[in-house]
């Protein structure tokens, strides 16, 4: 999709891990517990695991919160 902007947003909390697209829930998933916390680097577009397999684009605008969100600002 070169050219072209997405905007994807996950939500975590309430039992459920969500994925918006273009403000269009795409995606849920079941899960428990709290996210763990960890002293190593946050990857975005990629990992450690798998050098080969990084997210081949342009990240903008990245936001991380400890807090939730009016709904609003997530779907836009």
């Amino acid at each position: 999709m070169a050219g072209k902007w997405i905007h994807v947003a996950v939500t975590y909390g309430g039992g459920s891990l969500k994925m918006y697209v273009n403000g269009v829930l795409e995606r849920t998933l079941a899960v428990t517990g709290n996210i763990p916390v960890t002293s190593g680097p946050l990857w975005l577009g990629g990992n450690q695991i798998w050098l080969d397999e990084f997210f081949s684009g342009v990240l903008d605008e990245v936001r991380i919160m400890g807090r939730r969100s009016r709904r609003a600002t997530s779907a836009r």
